[in-house]
Parts: C-alpha cells; sequence; structure tokens
C-alpha cells in the first residue's frame, strides 16, 4: 500500500529564487523635517511661488527649479545632519502631491474646525498649514 501511495502523491520541488537585479523593500521615505524644508524654500521665494505654485506648468519646464532647490534642501539637511536620497524628479512629484492634498482640503473643508480635524487625522506637519494658506489664495 504505501507503493501505491508514492505512485499517486508527488512531492515539491523547492523553487529556486532568481536574482533580481532590483533591490527590495521600499523607497526612501520623506520625513517631515525634509518635507517643511521644501515647502519652506519654496515659499519663501516670490519666484518660486510663482512658478511653481501659481502657473502650474504641466511638462518638465521647471526641471532646472527643482534642481536649485533641491541644492538648497541638501543645504539645510546637512546642518542637521540629515541626507537627501532623492533627486529632482521625486522631489518634484512630492510637490505636486503636496499642492493636490491641500487643493483637496480647500475644495473638501470650509471651516477652521475642519481643516484643523483633518490636518490631525491626516497627521500632517507643519508644512500643510503654510501651503494651505497660499494655495487657498490661489483658488
Amino acid at each position: 500500500m504505501d507503493d501505491s501511495l508514492k505512485l499517486f502523491v508527488r512531492k515539491k520541488t523547492p523553487k529556486v529564487k532568481k536574482a533580481s537585479s532590483k533591490k527590495g523593500g521600499r523607497k526612501a521615505m520623506w520625513s517631515q523635517s525634509l518635507l517643511s524644508d521644501l515647502v519652506d524654500i519654496i515659499i519663501s521665494s516670490e519666484y518660486y511661488k510663482k512658478k511653481l505654485i501659481f502657473a502650474n506648468t504641466k511638462n518638465q519646464k521647471n526641471g532646472e527649479i527643482y534642481a536649485q532647490i533641491l541644492v538648497t534642501l541638501k543645504e539645510r539637511a546637512s546642518e542637521r545632519g540629515e541626507e537627501v536620497p532623492f533627486t529632482n524628479i521625486p522631489l518634484r512629484a512630492k510637490f505636486k502631491k503636496a499642492i493636490a492634498e491641500c487643493k483637496k482640503a480647500a475644495l473638501t473643508i470650509k471651516t477652521a474646525t475642519g481643516i484643523k480635524r483633518f490636518i490631525e487625522e491626516k497627521s500632517y506637519g507643519a508644512w500643510f498649514n503654510d501651503l494651505f494658506s497660499i494655495v487657498r489664495t490661489c483658488d
């Protein structure tokens, strides 16, 4: 009976993992201090504010501006001993996402208490208040 069972049951062969060329795991995360610095750099300059928030061009014409911002961001982070593992492309994507979050909040929440509750739920940092006040005037 043991021999007949062996004929019908197959043993699983262990699968060998292939060596992947990609790195495993997640991409580097944005810290609150880096995001606050990014928003502060852009808000403090009228030129950056006009080009990146109010004009809101959809193509990569502003790539040089984001490269300049990245240099300033790296200087600020090095003063704190923090490293910036990003290039200007993720920097641009993160800032556009932050603007989108502020616009969404401006459309959905009309009262001051509602904004406070929204910030607490999403656990945004100090950057949100600064950027939200400018984005709200934009619309």
